[in-house]
């Protein structure tokens, strides 16, 4: 949800990181069509493409692009 994102975002800061935010899992695999990130946090509980959906889309695009893995990190949210 948004709250867990600024949450994030504002942990991340420190690092100074470009941060880029996606409200469900297919529009976070959008975006890997158009960027490839050194790390994406992905929570498995989201709307539309749920995190193992998106996962395995971006393992996919990657491999057939013959670019290296990103690091994914999976978590939930879930109380």
């Amino acid at each position: 949800d948004s709250y867990n994102c600024k949450v994030i975002a504002n942990q991340l800061l420190a690092f100074q990181c470009q941060i880029t935010s996606a409200s469900n899992g297919r529009y976070g695999w959008q975006a890997t069509l158009q960027y490839r990130f050194d790390l994406i946090l992905m929570d498995l509980e989201m709307p539309v493409m749920n995190g193992i959906e998106a996962l395995k889309a971006i393992r996919a695009t990657q491999a057939a692009r013959g670019q290296a893995p990103s690091f994914i990190v999976a978590f939930s949210s879930d109380d």
